[in-house]
Parts: C-alpha cells; sequence; structure tokens
C-alpha cells in the first residue's frame, strides 16, 4: 500500500456526521484515498481513483485522506 499524498487532507468523518456509519467507500477522485484509523495515520484501506471498497467489515475509520 502506498501512502497518501503530503499535500492531501484529512477529514475527521465524525465533523461530516458519518461517525460509526461507514461500511463501505468509493472514491469518484482522479487520485487515491486512504481510509485511516487515527485522523493524523495514513491506511490501512486506499481507495483507488475510480474504485470502490464494498465491504469495510470490522473496521470502522474515523478519517479519510483526500488528495489536495
Amino acid at each position: 500500500m502506498t501512502s497518501p499524498s503530503a499535500s492531501g487532507t484529512c477529514v475527521g468523518l465524525a465533523d461530516q456526521g458519518w461517525a460509526g456509519r461507514v461500511r463501505s467507500a468509493v472514491n469518484t477522485h482522479a487520485s487515491g484515498a486512504v481510509l485511516s484509523r487515527a485522523k493524523t495515520a495514513s491506511g490501512p484501506y486506499r481507495v483507488e481513483a475510480g474504485t470502490a471498497v464494498t465491504a469495510l467489515n470490522a473496521f470502522v475509520p474515523p478519517s479519510v485522506r483526500v488528495p489536495a
């Protein structure tokens, strides 16, 4: 798994009303995004551009890092 760009932005999902509710992810951006365990940490799920993660199972990310 590659790391996200340093120029990305980390978005707290609770701040957006998604705390504990994320079960899948779709990335419609032209660059990859990373679902994170902590607001400043990367991984463990990288969602490549134009792809989806349909089942995160027990992993409930509190944040996502998106490209700038």
